[in-house]
């Protein structure tokens, strides 16, 4: 799915204007990075995954977690 630049800013200000809106956006960020470097990192050395693991980052006032 391609978006314009345009499109693409109305999509985060919709979604960071929400409550806790800075904090979703940046769960979704980090989420979307990891799971781009696993897969980066599966095509180099192939998939030794030992299942999911959560993860904790600190957002805006209070702390994020999820899971890769």
């Amino acid at each position: 799915m391609e978006f314009t630049q345009l499109q693409i800013k109305s999509i985060i200000d919709a979604v960071v204007s929400k409550k806790d809106g800075l904090n979703a956006l940046m769960k979704m960020t980090l989420e979307a990075l990891m799971r781009s470097e696993r897969t980066e990192h599966n095509i180099e050395v192939g998939d030794y995954r030992n299942g999911y693991r959560t993860r904790k980052v600190f957002g805006d006032k209070h702390r994020i977690t999820f899971v890769l």
